[in-house]
């Protein structure tokens, strides 16, 4: 599989320098009414318009925080949420910016992670939409999520 990708813009007109894209992958958003954290990921999208959604998610375990993209089989560690998450967006990106120079991306996207992150990832899901039935976050409106860029594949 080969990326007809470039950098993704910063402003809407240019693609971003290497710098501004690492800025912006370690930035780490909140939504704004609840202040959960959110974490961003490309969009993958294949030639014929299906798009793969990266399903992200962190965790802490013991004194680690973890973050984990169970579709790259990709997983950091920090002290702090802010950094778990910084490093997978930034890791996230830089794995599938370099499987995708390859010539063949043949099993490498998607990479499922080991079952036992599957259930935790659900065992998350769960608890989380539990908790936000007793939260005061608007149902109505949905968390504003910033791309980093989309990243369209030659094919499937």
């Amino acid at each position: 599989m080969a990326s007809s990708s470039t950098l993704p813009s910063v402003d809407g007109k240019r693609a971003a320098s290497e710098e501004e894209l690492r800025t912006l992958l370690r930035t780490v958003r909140r939504c704004p009414q609840c202040g959960d954290y959110l974490i961003g990921t490309p969009i993958l999208q294949c030639s014929h318009g299906q798009i793969l959604p990266l399903r992200c998610f962190w965790y802490r375990k013991q004194k680690n925080i973890y973050a984990e993209c169970l579709d790259l089989d990709i997983i950091t560690r920090g002290d702090t949420p802010e950094e778990a998450i910084a490093r997978l967006q930034e890791d996230v990106y830089w794995y599938i910016a370099t499987v995708l120079s390859k010539e063949s991306s043949e099993g490498l996207i998607p990479r499922p992670a080991p079952w036992s992150s599957w259930a935790r990832y659900y065992l998350h899901t769960i608890v989380c939409r539990l908790r936000s039935l007793f939260s005061k976050h608007d149902k109505r409106s949905d968390h504003h999520i910033t791309s980093l860029g989309a990243i369209k594949l030659s094919r499937c």
